[in-house]
């Protein structure tokens, strides 16, 4: 650019990181407006979708008006009754935490070009050809925002970058304070998601993507899950296959200790409840509902090491 900015104050800088996996990919605004753009490329006749999901995926159901009907899954997070798809038809497969990579690979070899597989809780796994991948970055490295698409054509028009700028206060807040000090910034910054358009990645979400160590990032959270699954495993009603994780989001313990989720807290390990809007869902299952109300996310990510873990494994066992 000839008339670019000369001279002035600095900018944040970042470093170029290593491994990056998703070069290939599409770079949206958003998981949830890379779906929406499978769903306006493709057009499907109907979407079967499973009714443990969050609502976040929905709204792109919305706003296309695309005919769907609800699955269920089972308490190995499979789908419990695998439904016979016609050629414009789509089926949606969340692999769930992370931990049904296997499965997910299985499925595509069913239904091909008719699954659209969401790896929001799946960063480091690696995109299945011929199948629709959806990506989240926000949900395992430090930014606001930001969507990744792998297997669906390009919009038929050149997209207008987002922008982060008002949505890294909490971001950065939490850099010099706590967690609790900026949750407010977090949610504000959650709830912009909702309705936004269909717009490129911002240059900032991009930059900070690739600066990155991903080998590390899941050489730790992967060491992370299996110290938590070596001391928890005996307690978790969750079938958990060494073959099935890869670069887990969560270690996601299945327990049955009343109380834990408040005695996590209460020692500041925070846990996200997956979903609570499920229990509005007319169409959930007894395992959604014991999912929603049961299931713990503990961290494991690459901000933790094993002392991290002891305290977690320490707060769990003496609930």
């Amino acid at each position: 650019m000839a008339n670019h900015e000369i001279g002035g104050y600095f900018g944040l800088e970042l470093g170029r990181g290593r491994d990056y996996p998703h070069a290939g990919a599409l770079h949206l605004n958003s998981a949830r407006n890379a779906f929406l753009h499978i769903l306006e490329s493709v057009r499907p006749s109907r979407l079967y979708l499973p009714s443990y999901l969050c609502k976040s995926m929905m709204e792109p159901l919305s706003r296309t008006g695309i005919p769907h009907e609800f699955y269920h899954i089972d308490e190995r997070l499979e789908i419990a009754s695998l439904p016979d798809t016609g050629s414009s038809e789509r089926i949606l497969y969340v692999n769930y935490f992370g931990v049904k990579a296997q499965y997910s690979t299985r499925l595509a070899q069913r239904y091909g070009q008719s699954l659209v597989l969401d790896n929001s809780q799946a960063f480091l796994a690696a995109n299945t050809p011929g199948t629709a991948c959806i990506y989240s970055p926000r949900k395992f490295v430090g930014v606001a925002d930001g969507g990744l698409l792998h297997g669906s054509a390009p919009p038929t028009e050149r997209l207008e970058p987002d922008s982060s700028v008002d949505s890294t206060r909490h971001l950065i807040g939490r850099l010099d304070a706590s967690a609790a000090q900026f949750y407010p910034d977090y949610r504000s910054s959650e709830e912009s998601l909702a309705n936004r358009p269909l717009r490129a990645m911002s240059a900032f979400t991009r930059a900070v993507l690739r600066s990155l160590d991903y080998e590390q990032i899941k050489l730790v959270r992967e060491r992370n899950f299996w110290y938590l699954h070596a001391h928890l495993g005996s307690e978790n009603r969750l079938e958990i296959a060494p073959p099935e994780v890869c670069g887990p989001m969560v270690y996601p313990f299945w327990g049955s200790r009343p109380g834990l989720r408040d005695r996590l807290i209460g020692n500041r390990i925070y846990v996200a409840r997956y979903w609570a809007e499920v229990l509005s869902n007319p169409r959930r299952s007894s395992v959604d509902e014991r999912l929603t109300n049961e299931l713990l996310p503990l961290p494991i990510d690459q901000r933790y090491g094993t002392r991290d873990m002891d305290r977690i494994i320490e707060t769990v066992l003496r609930a």
